[in-house]
């Protein structure tokens, strides 16, 4: 199976960065970010699997070959000491699984409203086991029927309202269906451990930086907040947008953060 991770490469500051996108976006949304990132960092932002220009023949990915993939940029571009790491949303969930790979060359976290700081029962693996969710795969020729559990979650209250009109988006056309959950099966591999990503933190004294919109319903600050809330080397910065705000707004706010 054919397997390779796009990624660009811009800025020319003395410390590298790595970025990785959220769900249905891509490597260039990074550029949007350029003014406030390219004369502090060497910026290395790589399209994830099913995204982008990166090739991915599997039907699922796991964290070991992002590792890999991550390292094979890394040594392609000569990078062989510390960097810091930059996700928004989804990207925020790779990150926190690929730490363990990575503690040791960590120099900092950049964290774009990301995903896995609050639970949900999507991400449940007792609710949703891999078998289940290669199931519901196959359901998504009734689109309809997913639409209305979806709905049924909302009313539950386990899907929030921007989730909800996220996901049907999503649902639009058949490629935006299979890249959805060929993702949510993938991430099914990818654990998250915020008890020892916290621990490591503290011990380590690696900064920590998130950045939330003020509209964001998707992945709301509170989580963020409680989270470091006994993390001295970890803060929270609001920005006046939604999820989606990685332009104008942010790059102000950027611009004199201590990144």
């Amino acid at each position: 199976m054919q397997t390779k991770l796009h990624y660009i490469r811009f800025g020319s500051g003395p410390r590298t960065l790595i970025a990785f996108h959220g769900f249905a976006d891509r490597a260039e949304l990074f550029l949007n970010l350029r003014d406030a990132l390219e004369d502090r960092f060497t910026v290395i932002a790589i399209d994830l699997p099913f995204h982008g220009q990166s090739i991915w023949s599997a039907s699922e990915f796991y964290p070991e070959e992002i590792r890999d993939a991550v390292s094979e940029i890394l040594e392609k571009e000569g990078v062989d000491g510390e960097f810091t790491l930059m996700g928004h949303s989804m990207g925020g969930r790779i990150i926190l699984a690929l730490t363990p790979y990575f503690k040791d060359s960590i120099e900092s976290y950049i964290m774009l409203s990301p995903a896995g700081f609050q639970g949900t029962l999507s991400d449940s693996k007792l609710l949703f086991p891999k078998f289940i969710r290669k199931f519901l795969k196959k359901l998504t020729s009734k689109p309809f029927f997913i639409i209305a559990i979806f709905r049924l979650g909302k009313f539950l209250g386990i899907i929030n309202r921007g989730t909800l009109n996220f996901l049907k988006k999503q649902f639009e056309f058949p490629e935006r269906r299979k890249r959805l959950f060929d993702c949510w099966i993938s991430l099914y591999n990818f654990p998250i451990d915020l008890k020892s990503f916290k621990k490591n933190l503290i011990e380590e004294k690696t900064k920590l930086h998130f950045f939330y919109g003020t509209q964001d319903y998707i992945t709301p600050a509170k989580y963020a907040k409680k989270f470091i809330s006994d993390i001295p080397n970890a803060e929270l910065t609001m920005v006046d947008d939604g999820h989606y705000f990685l332009k104008a707004p942010l790059v102000a706010v950027l611009k004199t953060a201590e990144i």
